[in-house]
């Protein structure tokens, strides 16, 4: 788990510890960064960007390009606004809404 807020990252820690989770890894980042200069290849992961900043489809093709993705990992997107996917190596499993926010569950195809 990667995120820019050090407060978020310490209270999932916390909680991770209290559950007795083990083989994660919560680091504070910035999200594009880390995936610039990381390799890490991830079966899922979970997209919820500030919606005001448009990253979805920038990070989303970052996960794609720098190979952070195999084939059949999950994405799972919230957004405040629909996702456009087109032209990218995605399939739509499942998608919903609960108020202004959209939910979107894609599978990556390539590899």
């Amino acid at each position: 788990m990667v995120d820019a807020h050090k407060g978020i990252t310490e209270s999932l820690r916390l909680h991770a510890k209290t559950l007795g989770a083990e083989g994660l890894e919560i680091i504070c980042a910035d999200a594009q960064q880390w995936l610039e200069h990381h390799s890490n290849v991830y079966d899922l992961v979970f997209l919820d960007p500030p919606f005001s900043q448009n990253l979805l489809g920038k990070v989303t093709s970052q996960l794609i390009d720098k190979g952070h993705l195999q084939k059949g990992s999950i994405i799972y997107i919230e957004s405040d606004d629909n996702f456009e996917y087109k032209g990218l190596p995605l399939k739509m499993l499942k998608k919903s809404r609960a108020g202004n926010v959209k939910y979107m569950l894609f599978e990556y195809l390539e590899n």
